[in-house]
């Protein structure tokens, strides 16, 4: 894709799809549902259009700042909310395997985290694909996490990362294609064709790099 935010999206989903842990001796994914934070949470009635534990992703807040070549620094935010149903309570007379299993959206935050911290965004998501991070992209950072106050008993953790690129694709093409070599023509995107070949001026058959023509 060209736009560097569906980019970004893409690879944190599959970054995050490659998360496991192990619960009740079975190793099993982290997040059963990874996809855009489109408020699947804030359904009213309770009616959620997920599968727990979940992770919504949203990038935002995002400003940019002007560098070279009609390029842009881009800085913004990756705000990550992790969904878990309700489970037994974690009061202290609660036997420990209830109150950890109560807790446990705690240890998959940890697990979240401790993978993208740092992590600078590659291409996971292309299966054939050797790993390579994406040009201009630095790395992810946290900067908060909070528990959403909510008026049921889901839990809702939100984890929020700041990130920063560079946007190169506004950047000019180049083109030299049937121009002089002096010259070079820059536009804002590529051309559908070619340059055309100057024709040679009307009446002159000669050759310029004939094997030998005498002069008379």
């Amino acid at each position: 894709m060209n736009s560097p935010i569906a980019e970004l999206f893409l690879h944190i989903q599959a970054k995050i799809a490659t998360l496991t842990t192990i619960i009740d001796g079975v190793v099993q994914p982290c997040f059963r549902y990874i996809d855009q934070d489109l408020g699947q949470l804030d359904a009213a009635g309770g009616r959620y259009a997920v599968s727990w534990p979940c992770a919504l992703i949203d990038i935002d807040d995002f400003i940019y700042t002007a560098i070279s070549q009609n390029c842009q620094l881009a800085s913004g935010k990756v705000v990550i909310r992790i969904g878990f149903p309700p489970l037994s309570g974690s009061h202290g007379s609660a036997p420990e395997a209830y109150r950890e299993r109560a807790i446990f959206y705690y240890e998959l935050e940890h697990i979240l985290h401790h993978a993208v911290h740092g992590w600078k965004p590659a291409n996971e998501y292309a299966a054939d694909a050797i790993p390579v991070p994406l040009q201009g992209f630095g790395g992810l950072n946290r900067i908060a996490s909070k528990t959403a106050r909510r008026k049921d008993n889901v839990r809702v953790r939100e984890v929020t990362y700041a990130i920063a690129f560079e946007d190169y694709t506004t950047a000019p093409t180049r083109l030299t294609t049937g121009l002089p070599a002096n010259i070079v023509m820059d536009t804002g995107m590529p051309l559908a064709t070619p340059l055309p070949t100057p024709e040679p001026p009307s009446g002159d058959t000669g050759s310029t790099s004939g094997t030998g023509g005498s002069i008379g």
